[in-house]
């Protein structure tokens, strides 16, 4: 990929090298295991819209509590360092950058973000029911880079979504048109933010195939696989994906047919966390005629 052309895009883009300013003052603040839960709260306070997303995200049935959390400060407490971190960066990052997209644009991109997420936090209870949410939230960031590109070149990239289908048909205009794709893209947006290693490295690799069994990559890049099958049965990925999931997750063919139909309450529950809808249905007998053979 073409560093010196990223650069340029990511500069374009102005003030969106810089996370925003409540997400990097609470980053600071939970470096540490004994953070101080008020210094947090009180920081999140000046941010409303970042507030009520912590507070959707811990009343979600993701966490399951059986009574309704309403203060920041028990919100703060329960969902822990890690993902407190994660969190506040994906909904201070994606709201920012989804703010203006065209509607079908916007929903389109929360459709994939939500299955995404939601599919790479499933598959990681198989193998290991921690980081479940490190999962969730690589998969939440997957197609950042055309958020950022949306935003960099809105006229330039609006024509590409609208000529070519999302995955290699697009990734491939992409390089074509500015040297390097959208995964590359929000790779490094990441990398500037200062996310993790694995997750940056995760994002820059999702539309490939070849992570190494077990890391965060290989993860994510199932996890999209079984994203374009649900969406686009016809997708020359099935065949690997479905044998990737037999071998790494335990997941044979009736299993992975009953994923993907089950992917509904996966994106319903992401709609109730982020407050969006993007009105997924999923035809079952779409899936099960392409998935048998």
């Amino acid at each position: 990929m073409n560093q010196a052309a990223i650069t340029r895009i990511l500069d374009q883009a102005g003030d969106l090298h810089s996370s925003p300013h409540v997400a990097t003052k609470v980053l600071q603040v939970v470096r540490n295991d004994d953070f101080d839960v008020v210094e947090v709260v009180e920081l999140l306070k000046r941010d409303p819209a970042l507030s009520a997303a912590i507070l959707r995200l811990v009343n979600s049935s993701h966490y399951g509590l059986p009574n309704k959390v309403d203060g920041l400060r028990q919100a703060v407490a329960l969902i822990g360092r890690r993902s407190l971190r994660l969190a506040v960066l994906s909904f201070g990052l994606v709201d920012m950058l989804t703010s203006g997209l065209p509607a079908q644009i916007y929903l389109d991109y929360w459709r994939r973000a939500f299955t995404t997420a939601a599919l790479a936090s499933r598959l990681k209870t198989t193998v290991d029911r921690n980081q479940t949410d490190q999962a969730y939230t690589t998969g939440l960031l997957t197609d950042l880079g055309v958020l950022v590109f949306l935003q960099a070149e809105p006229d330039k990239y609006q024509t590409l979504v609208s000529e070519f289908a999302h995955g290699r048909q697009l990734t491939q205009a992409e390089i074509s048109t500015f040297g390097f794709d959208h995964a590359a893209l929000g790779g490094e947006m990441l990398k500037r933010w200062g996310f993790p290693q694995e997750v940056f490295e995760a994002v820059a690799s999702h539309h490939e195939l070849g992570g190494a069994r077990g890391s965060l990559s290989h993860l994510i890049q199932t996890a999209d696989a079984v994203n374009d099958f649900i969406w686009y049965p016809a997708s020359a990925k099935v065949p690997n994906c479905r044998q990737r999931l037999e071998d790494d997750y335990g997941i044979d063919m009736d299993g992975f047919i009953l994923m993907t139909v089950d992917v509904k309450d996966l994106v319903v529950q992401s709609e109730e966390i982020f407050g969006v809808q993007v009105l997924a249905d999923v035809d079952p007998e779409a899936i099960r005629t392409p998935a048998r053979h």
